[in-house]
């Protein structure tokens, strides 16, 4: 089964977010079928950039929140960082 994403959402820091703790709008919470506020989710990326072999895998849980444009995604610094500082993301 292919994993369900979002258009590209441009990543922005928010240092009051826990490590873990993604922040999306609603209308981009419902590409991937989310309608309640808060989801349980595990984060997957390559570890050496896009062309890696090797992925690593964050739990986290994703927030729905009307007070975050629709198209971006807000993460801790610290997450943000464990993501190789990626500017934009699915």
């Amino acid at each position: 089964m292919e994993a369900k994403h979002t258009q590209a959402l441009a990543v922005f820091v928010d240092n009051h977010l826990a490590t873990g703790e993604l922040v999306i709008h609603p209308n981009d919470g419902f590409d991937l079928g989310l309608m309640n506020d808060r989801h349980a989710v595990s984060v997957s990326f390559p570890a050496g950039g896009e062309t890696s072999a090797e992925t690593i895998v964050i739990p986290g849980t994703i927030r729905l929140s009307n007070s975050c444009r629709s198209g971006t995604l807000l993460v801790s610094k610290k997450h943000w960082e464990q993501m190789g500082r990626e500017p934009e993301v699915m």
